[in-house]
């Protein structure tokens, strides 16, 4: 029996998926998908997260969604980088993100991590 795995990147340019399957305690990759979003282009201290790049990467995670369905929800993790960071009003962003995958949180990581 296999057991399935994602996770995904919210990077500033590019928002990066990796789904994998865990057979016979060998990991297989299944499928890789990057898109660019520039998710950071536009970025003002005032306003925070253009609407444009708000969109794209809205726009962007329905379609990874779709490839998230047969995976349980304990099996994904989800990781925002430095623009869901420092961007002013991001929260509310993140919240939109969240909603478009189901409500699976995400978490923003450090630049070290």
């Amino acid at each position: 029996m296999k057991e399935l795995y994602a996770t995904i990147d919210l990077g500033s340019n590019s928002f990066h998926m990796l789904t994998a399957a865990l057979e016979f305690n060998e990991i297989k990759i299944l499928d890789s998908v990057s898109e660019k979003v520039m998710l950071a282009d536009g970025l003002s201290k005032q306003t925070g997260i253009s609407e444009q790049a708000k969109i794209r990467g809205l726009e962007c995670l329905e379609r990874f969604a779709q490839r998230l369905e047969s995976i349980p929800t304990e099996n994904i993790r989800i990781v925002g980088t430095n623009t869901l960071r420092a961007a002013s009003h991001s929260r509310e962003y993140i919240k939109a993100l969240e909603q478009t995958l189901n409500h699976i949180p995400i978490d923003i990581i450090s630049g070290i991590e």
